[in-house]
């Protein structure tokens, strides 16, 4: 997953234009050389956020002091040659315990939700000592099993649910000329 070209153009002292887009990739992990064979697939390679200015930007920040670029919704697909307990992981640079990071100050989060594993549905699970659930953060350096009965289930195709939030720190919207934000990164499975 690449995030690329979040433009901010200052058009006065009062405006300021952003065009934000993503851009993501998918790897085989080190693990996923073994006899399954495992890829992956995006449903779309590239997030547009569109344009955006200033105000809008300070509009929509939070409490944090943080402005919601939105979320975006896209399913991640893993198809590997041989039944195998996949693993799904993110490497990307950390902005935070939750997040990787987006511009020089910004970040962007992964929400994983509605696996499917063979087309049945499973819960996911991020650390051993946690509940399995429906949804779950994928945070750097997780990497997030599918269960069913708590135990780690095997299949050939899993279909998953990410959802991405990006944000910035109102202090990234002021600039004085154009400015490219970006972050980089990409989804990983590894295999049992």
């Amino acid at each position: 997953m690449n995030m690329k070209n979040a433009h901010h153009t200052a058009a006065s002292t009062a405006s300021i234009a952003a065009a934000c887009l993503l851009a993501l990739a998918c790897v085989a992990g080190p693990a996923a050389a073994s006899d399954g064979g495992c890829r992956l697939q995006l449903s779309d390679t590239t997030l547009d956020y569109g344009r955006m200015g200033r105000s809008e930007l300070i509009d929509r920040t939070g409490a944090s002091g943080e402005a919601a670029l939105g979320n975006r919704t896209l399913v991640l697909g893993v198809s590997c040659r041989e039944a195998s307990a996949m693993r799904l992981g993110f490497q990307g640079v950390a902005a935070d315990e939750n997040g990787f990071k987006f511009a020089d100050h910004g970040r962007f989060t992964l929400r994983l939700k509605d696996a499917r594993i063979d087309g049945q549905p499973v819960l996911l699970r991020s650390d051993p000592a946690l509940p399995a659930s429906a949804s779950v953060l994928l945070r750097p350096g997780d990497q997030v099993e599918s269960l069913v009965a708590g135990h780690p289930v095997k299949g050939r195709q899993l279909s998953v649910q990410v959802e991405v939030e990006t944000e910035v720190t109102v202090e990234a919207t002021r600039v004085r000329e154009e400015t490219t934000w970006q972050g980089s990164g990409s989804f990983v499975v590894h295999e049992d």
